[in-house]
């Protein structure tokens, strides 16, 4: 009887070490979105322009959303295009109606300007929302894709400028200040 115990126990070991070894790959769906802040859709294929891309899920009544706008604007520059943003501005649409808010994109705009910020913004189109809702608990929340579309990361919250290249340089094959 001990013997079958210590042998269960073995194979429930070694099948749970099987199940944990199996991380699960996230890919990000197709899309094609219209971009709010310059010309022409954009679709997935947007991942393969650099190393890595920080999908940035923001609003314009979100206060650390807006303060981080500077910070996210000075990625691409500072990495040498090895790292790129894109937003997507969840207040787009309006949550009573379900129709699209112009007054938020207005507000997007002047914002941008603002912030000296010319990364696309994207009009948050269902599949892209419904793809990665259970990571979006709250704005800011930013996932980081690699080159295939392969979540790597997800940052909630907001970061000053230095936070943000930090943490950009540290990712591998990204040029780092020496």
């Amino acid at each position: 009887m001990r013997k079958r115990i210590c042998y269960l126990f073995v194979v429930l070991l070694l099948c749970a070490a099987s199940v944990s070894a199996e991380k699960e790959v996230y890919h990000f769906k197709p899309f094609e979105a219209e971009n709010l802040n310059g010309e022409g859709p954009l679709t997935e294929a947007v991942f393969e322009d650099a190393a890595y891309t920080f999908v940035n899920f923001w609003a314009t009544w979100c206060p650390p959303c807006r303060e981080e706008l500077p910070s996210l604007a000075v990625i691409e520059t500072e990495t040498g295009g090895e790292v790129r943003v894109i937003g997507v501005l969840m207040d787009a649409i309006d949550q009573l109606s379900g129709q699209r808010d112009e007054g938020a994109i207005s507000a997007m705009r002047a914002l941008l300007d603002d912030a000296n910020a010319d990364f696309p913004v994207l009009f948050p189109e269902s599949d892209i929302i419904l793809a990665y809702m259970s990571a979006i608990q709250a704005v800011p929340t930013t996932l980081v894709m690699d080159r295939d579309g392969v979540l790597m990361d997800v940052r909630v919250g907001s970061l000053t400028e230095e936070q943000w290249l930090a943490y950009a340089r540290s990712l591998p094959g990204v040029q780092r200040d020496d």
